[in-house]
């Protein structure tokens, strides 16, 4: 089948959260927006599907099973330099905030997010890593 400019992804997207219903109503809101996602539940997961295919943004928890959204960042962010990384986390505390850009993460939004200022969030990456891969 083929697809043309108009009806292709914005980008691939990938949401890393162990709340399987967060993470569907997300992955609704986005592909609604014209983004192609996959969702992982852990580490584990996430890993897979890096191996799979790395998307252009991930969209990270910080409260998982297994490793935690900080670890998850760091390898991240030290395998794919370029990848947007978005935590998006109920870990409100500043010091969370600030290990969160430490450990690599673009974006740091608590939960509950408004869908607008996540669309807003990924749209912005976007356009940033287009801008810098033309460059």
């Amino acid at each position: 089948m083929k697809t043309d400019a108009a009806n292709a992804p914005l980008g691939d997207l990938l949401v890393v959260d162990d709340n399987l219903r967060l993470s569907g109503e997300l992955s609704v809101v986005l592909q609604a927006a014209g983004w192609s996602v996959r969702c992982a539940d852990d580490g584990e997961s996430l890993r897979a599907c890096m191996a799979q295919q790395a998307p252009d943004i991930v969209v990270l928890d910080l409260n998982l099973p297994g490793e935690d959204g900080i670890s998850l960042c760091k390898w991240l962010r030290s395998t794919h330099p370029r990848i947007g990384i978005v935590m998006l986390t109920a870990r409100v505390m500043g010091i969370d905030r600030t290990e969160g850009y430490v450990a690599g993460a673009d974006i740091y939004l608590t939960k509950p997010t408004r869908a607008e200022e996540l669309l807003a969030v990924v749209h912005n990456l976007r356009r940033r890593s287009q801008f810098f891969a033309q460059a």
